[in-house]
């Protein structure tokens, strides 16, 4: 049994300390920003009542892929009642194309089922499935470097320091920060190779708009949920309770 912590309480962050916590670890996830989700019966006030700063695409439409979907049902079983009591959609997406553009369903088409809902929805339930498993969730706490033991010329990670100037002990530290991550200077500061960092723009530049239906009902699909038209592509996602998205 090790002692893990978890920088980052996003959808990785969640999912890494989940199945360590299952395998029998003591995991505590740190996240600077301060403020709770609501109760999973709950989880749709997370779209306008939790604020999460750290997070610049929390509102922006995401689309969890079949494979993801596929991966959670397998290592975190739990996950999927949850997620129906915060509202999510049982999606299949190939069955949701018109049968003239698929085909005939097959009896293997079920690796084609995802859920859908918006990341305040999602990351609610995973942050209920988290804690369940065990796992302890100090938020409003900032991670500012590293500790080591000093006894070895390649440093020793044995911990992290905060904000409040206290240090975290543990045998495992890791990132889940995403792309916005201090890593490589906080191994820097502690005499450490920082890690190969590339980083290119995309030229990408995206506008979007959440609907809601009050028969919760997502809209006929005519084709797929992606659509091109030269340099403009087009995606119309489905959400939870009654909820889609279109991104340009």
């Amino acid at each position: 049994m090790a002692d893990i912590l978890i920088i980052g309480s996003g959808l990785g962050g969640l999912s890494a300390a989940t199945l360590l916590a299952r395998d029998g670890h003591r995991v505590t996830v740190l996240e600077r920003d301060p403020q709770p989700p609501p109760p999973v019966e709950r989880a749709g006030d997370a779209w306008t009542g939790w604020s999460r700063r750290g997070v610049n695409q929390f509102r922006l439409p995401h689309f969890m892929l079949p494979r993801w979907w596929a991966q959670m049902r397998e290592e975190i079983p739990e996950l999927s009642p949850t997620l129906r009591t915060a509202g999510a959609l049982q999606f299949n997406t190939m069955a949701a194309l018109p049968e003239r553009m698929r085909g005939p369903r097959r009896a293997d088409d079920d690796r084609f089922e995802t859920v859908t809902a918006r990341r305040p929805v999602l990351e609610t339930a995973m942050s209920a499935v988290a804690e369940a498993a065990g796992v302890t969730i100090r938020r409003g706490v900032a991670v500012t470097g590293f500790t080591t033991d000093g006894r070895f010329r390649v440093p020793r990670i044995t911990g992290v320091l905060t904000d409040g100037g206290a240090a975290v002990r543990a045998d495992v530290v890791v990132d889940c920060c995403g792309r916005r991550s201090a890593l490589g200077s906080w191994l820097s500061a502690v005499g450490a190779r920082p890690p190969l960092d590339e980083r290119e723009d995309s030229g990408f530049v995206y506008f979007a708009r959440h609907f809601w239906s009050p028969t919760a009902q997502f809209p006929s699909q005519l084709g797929a949920l992606i659509q091109n038209y030269n340099s403009v592509t087009v995606l119309t996602l489905p959400g939870d309770g009654g909820t889609w998205s279109v991104v340009l």
